[in-house]
């Protein structure tokens, strides 16, 4: 064999080990990567991980990689990223329209001046990720789109990992969140009485419709002793499980204090706002309605705190509807209340009808955009003078379904007929 020949297949054979090397190079990288994913590390480790991979290995002395977390485009991981390349490495409409990876030096794009590649990463021809390469050495004789691929893959991996990480975090904050609301409406279904009161000198009925299923709405009918009757409604701030459990605590209170025949209104919604005051350090409140009814007397006494005004309906009376709003302001933003007024109707006549409801009615909008507002309440309760309680539920919801179209419910809808006979 000439000597030619020889340093030839010298050459040759030591070209061959490199190129084995380097393939064993990329496969331990791989391997490293993916027992630090099934470690189930974290996306802060994985990418210390990734950097060491491209730095030290793929020779890429300066990257940047946007990754989209919940809508935005953030920087997760950057190598010698300078303060005059830092401008540059934010998301620009204009890399959608790229699919494969493409060398800046062809574009128009700015950031070519410190970067040179532009890779993007996608998932079910979805952009998850763009890596902003710069500074390649060159490195064992490898072309640069055999490296380029080889990027690709790595990356491919480590954002896929971290996006199945997202989403399994957030199916486990949903699955959470379903878990509370299941609970919190278990919670307010108890707090919605199963029957109400009647006898042949009142009835009622009621319309509770919760939005999705779990409300912050609340109405209660408490027989005193046979000549008084406390009715009430109220509406919580928030939702979920917090919000359920003020309203059953409230509940409980409320049931408490309604039995003890020597409160005053005004003292028993003092008390009921000293008590959620102090559950909630004024973080949370609700409107509220009380009202309680002498019958041998035909007399009424009430208070409302913050609550849509009931509306009182006095047979044959059809002009002189009575809105019930006297009171106070909401339970529970305040440690004491500012004043308390109470409402008193002496002399209440046979076949008057009460119609107490929560702000979801009056919110209801229908496909104008037009909301169905007090005065369409009005208008209704004018014309239902001669029905059942029941009846005028069931009218009442044919006629806000009429009125929303197509349009869902955006808010609880609670309503509480009461017809004094």
């Amino acid at each position: 064999m000439s000597e030619e020949a020889y340093l030839k297949k010298i050459l040759q054979t030591e070209l061959e080990e490199s190129l084995v090397q380097y393939k064993q190079m990329e496969l331990d990288s791989l391997l490293e990567v993916t027992k630090a994913i099934n470690m189930n590390s974290s996306a802060e480790n994985l990418f210390k991980i990734y950097g060491f991979i491209l730095q030290a290995q793929m020779k890429v002395n300066r990257l940047a990689v946007l990754y989209k977390d919940d809508g935005n485009w953030t920087c997760l991981h950057k190598i010698d990223v300078t303060t005059e390349a830092e401008p540059y490495i934010v998301f620009d409409e204009k890399w959608l329209n790229f699919q494969d990876s493409i060398q800046l030096k062809n574009t128009d794009l700015e950031m070519g001046k410190y970067f040179d590649v532009l890779m993007p990463v996608t998932h079910k021809n979805r952009p998850l990720a763009y890596v902003l390469i710069g500074k390649l050495q060159e490195y064992m004789n490898d072309s640069l789109i055999n490296r380029l691929n080889f990027i690709r893959t790595i990356t491919n991996i480590i954002v896929v990992a971290i996006e199945n990480k997202r989403l399994f975090k957030k199916q486990l904050e949903q699955e959470r969140l379903n878990r509370e609301m299941e609970l919190a409406a278990k919670v307010q279904n108890m707090l919605v009485p199963n029957r109400l009161p009647e006898n042949e000198r009142f009835s009622l009925d009621a319309m509770y419709m919760p939005h999705f299923n779990i409300g912050g709405d609340y109405y209660d009918v408490v027989e005193i002793n046979e000549n008084e009757l406390l009715v009430c409604m109220a509406d919580v701030s928030g939702k979920g499980i917090s919000a359920a459990l003020l309203m059953a605590n409230f509940q409980a209170m409320l049931r408490v204090l309604a039995k003890d025949t020597s409160l005053t209104l005004e003292q028993l919604v003092e008390r009921l706002n000293n008590r959620v005051e102090e559950i909630t350090q004024g973080e949370r409140f609700l409107t509220f309605f009380v009202a309680k009814y002498y019958l041998k007397e035909h007399k009424l006494e009430y208070v409302n705190a913050g609550h849509p005004p009931p509306i009182l309906y006095k047979e044959n009376d059809k002009e002189h509807l009575q809105r019930l709003d006297e009171g106070t302001t909401i339970i529970g933003a305040f440690r004491q209340l500012p004043f308390i007024k109470l409402g008193v109707l002496e002399q209440i006549p046979e076949n008057s009808m009460l119609v107490l409801f929560t702000d979801g009615l009056t919110d209801l909008v229908n496909e104008q955009g037009e909301f169905f507002e007090e005065e369409n309440i009005i208008e209704f309760v004018k014309n239902q003078e001669s029905k059942t309680p029941k009846e005028f539920n069931k009218n009442l919801l044919d006629c806000i379904k009429e009125f929303k179209g197509q349009r869902v419910f955006t808010d609880d809808v609670t309503v509480l007929c009461w017809k004094i006979v």
